[in-house]
């Protein structure tokens, strides 16, 4: 897997609009037979999102599968600018980053022995779960894992389902012990989607196995995206190092 950030000129449109922009013109570069794979696939093997503060913005594009980075990476290494259809002015690409996570690096992350029982994770997009048909507001930890548990098992194992058993155990010995939410609807072809963006304590108990399970799992979610809408700029993840 790769994650590639690419930093660009600031320009004077909402982030939300933007990303939606930024997905179109990544779309508009690929094959028609890839086009054609991406909707057989029941996971996207891409994610994608814009970040920016005052400084910079940074759109972000995780390559998930082995299709996904022969295709996209070649359109992304010698972009130079970008020139959006509904924008008049040109997006300069001002540098590039490229980040890899492979397998084994997962199996480190499984395999180590004294993982911390805290996480704090840092929701820089908007995102958003659904459960039973509807969009969630806030967040919990089965809606967490069971995300990351899907994505993983589609994208790496092959495989069409998780291991219940093993999510309810997951959600069970884990909580949301402090939270800095704040509540953002994320428009997407003109409806508003009800999401959330901030930061998150998790805690969890248990062997040590499971705290390793799940601190793969969030490793992964830092390419993979958690949640709904990963591919069109929600979901953007990331774990933070813990402040003394």
């Amino acid at each position: 897997m790769k994650k590639v950030q690419l930093h660009l000129s600031k320009v004077e449109i909402r982030d939300d609009d933007l990303v939606a922009k930024l997905q179109g013109f990544l779309m508009s570069r690929i094959s028609a037979d890839f086009a054609d794979f991406l909707h057989e696939q029941e996971t996207n093997p891409y994610s994608l999102n814009l970040y920016s503060t005052r400084e910079k913005m940074i759109w972000t594009v995780n390559l998930l599968a082995q299709e996904a980075e022969e295709e996209i990476l070649p359109q992304l290494l010698d972009l130079k600018e970008i020139q959006l259809n509904t924008y008049s002015e040109s997006i300069s690409v001002k540098g590039l980053e490229i980040q890899t996570l492979s397998q084994q690096s997962l199996l480190e992350v499984f395999q180590e022995d004294n993982p911390s029982s805290i996480v704090y994770i840092h929701f820089y997009t908007p995102t958003t779960f659904k459960r039973q048909g509807k969009f969630v507001l806030f967040p919990d930890t089965r809606l967490i894992f069971q995300s990351l548990m899907q994505k993983y098992s589609r994208l790496i194992e092959g495989k069409s389902e998780i291991e219940e058993e093993t999510l309810q155990f997951l959600a069970d010995h884990s909580q949301i012990s402090s939270y800095q939410l704040r509540s953002h609807y994320f428009p997407i072809h003109g409806r508003k989607y009800p999401a959330f963006r901030g930061r998150v304590t998790i805690r969890i108990q248990g062997a040590s196995s499971l705290k390793a399970y799940a601190h793969m799992l969030l490793r992964f979610g830092e390419f993979s995206g958690v949640g709904t809408k990963c591919s069109l700029g929600m979901g953007g993840m990331r774990i933070e190092e813990r402040k003394a």
